[in-house]
């Protein structure tokens, strides 16, 4: 992933979020979230700011989560 700041379109709703290093912020919230895994790797772990962790994969401009279901980044 990259550092920029993208949109992204899920089934909560529309937020905005930066990722840098192993950090990921929701920049609608303000809440932050770990991910664990190559940062380069299409499928990683996600710790969420409430201790629950779930597994995602990215692929092209659509990112599925075993919590969240599809999100479109944009």
């Amino acid at each position: 992933m990259d550092n920029r700041i993208r949109t992204v379109l899920g089934p909560d709703g529309t937020h905005m979020e930066q990722e840098l290093g192993n950090m990921r912020w929701n920049l609608t919230t303000g809440e932050m979230s770990t991910i664990i895994g190559n940062p380069r790797s299409s499928l990683r772990t996600v710790v969420r700011p409430d201790g629950t962790t779930a597994l995602e994969n990215r692929i092209g401009s659509l990112r599925f989560s075993s919590d969240n279901g599809a999100e479109t980044l944009i």
